[in-house]
């Protein structure tokens, strides 16, 4: 089968565009990547020029450019199937397009739809639509496209694993405790009341909110590290803090599992993952420690940090017993 992926313009949805086209790949289909990311220097000089305004002239007409090139890639690879993720240069017209001519249209949507409502759209002209949420979102989604599904994230084995590490590399990317990922309101607030720990927060959006108490623990200028790094973090972090995003500063919880979830697990890293309901379905409560407060979290930090048997630097080896995912 020929598949053609349209890769993000940015955004953590790369990583997984570039997993999915791997994985169709050892499965012997025939697979064509548009690289949307190449676009990212255009798109921050049209967003620099234009203050942001999506309804500026330049941005219509670089979203209607973007639109073009991948409708024209399309039918040049005559592809069997089409699949998009979440902020893909794959539009609704598209999709659309695409159906008239009898191609697959197949849409991925690992983000919160209840933050982000762009898949309405997306779902109408989708024939398979998946997002990592359940209900009450689900029913929503199949009335735009009955054939929707729940599909929740995972890791690839032979990039999120346990790795060996240099002294001098130990010595920059190990902490007792890390976070990788953007600054969200809600960790702002959390990571302030972490600040008597030798914390690291790896990752880009801190420096720019204002955290004035966190600036000396966000690492290398808050820039974006890549996933090879970020697995290393991973490894050479006593703890991994694993708080899910929100734009409420006092969110903690929810329903759905980010990627870092698995990520942390399949390199057999440790990690403190904020309560998620769906989370019991995938992990038992002995593979996986969870908090529901930053009380909580400040608790379990001391448990771990004072016990002996806590999870040390050695790239997973000194794990205690059940506290790893079943990869």
């Amino acid at each position: 089968m020929k598949i053609f992926i349209v890769e993000p313009i940015e955004g953590g949805s790369i990583p997984i565009a570039h997993y999915c086209t791997k994985a169709f790949h050892q499965l012997g289909h025939d697979v064509f990547t548009f690289k949307g990311s190449m676009f990212l220097p255009v798109f921050n000089y049209i967003r620099k020029l234009t203050s942001g305004n999506s309804d500026h002239p330049l941005s219509r007409l670089f979203v209607q450019f973007l639109a073009n090139t991948v409708q024209i890639c399309i039918e040049e690879a005559a592809p069997e199937v089409v699949l998009g993720v979440s902020q893909s240069p794959l539009f609704p017209w598209n999709l659309s397009l695409c159906r008239k001519r009898r191609i697959i249209t197949v849409f991925w949507f690992p983000e919160d739809c209840r933050r982000f409502l762009a898949w309405r759209q997306l779902a109408l002209q989708s024939d398979y639509f998946f997002i990592i949420q359940k209900e009450p979102i689900l029913s929503e989604v199949r009335k735009l496209c009955p054939r929707a599904a729940y599909l929740p994230l995972a890791a690839d084995p032979e990039v999120h694993r346990p790795v060996k590490v240099d002294p001098d590399e130990k010595a920059y990317y190990g902490s007792d405790v890390s976070f990788v990922g953007a600054g969200y309101p809600n960790r702002l607030h959390a990571f302030k009341f972490l600040t008597n720990y030798n914390l690291k927060i790896w990752g880009n959006g801190w420096l720019s909110q204002g955290a004035t108490s966190l600036r000396p623990f966000v690492q290398d200028n808050s820039r974006r590290i890549s996933v090879e790094e970020y697995v290393k973090v991973f490894n050479c972090s006593k703890i991994n803090i694993n708080l899910h995003s929100s734009l409420n500063p006092q969110g903690i919880g929810g329903d759905f599992i980010n990627p870092r979830t698995f990520e942390i697990a399949a390199c057999k890293a440790f990690q403190l993952v904020d309560r998620r309901t769906l989370i019991n379905e995938i992990f038992t409560n002995s593979e996986m420690v969870t908090f529901a407060t930053i009380e909580d979290l400040r608790k379990l930090i001391d448990k771990f940090l004072a016990n002996d048997d806590a999870p040390t630097m050695t790239n997973g080896k000194n794990m205690p017993n059940g506290l790893t995912g079943r990869f």
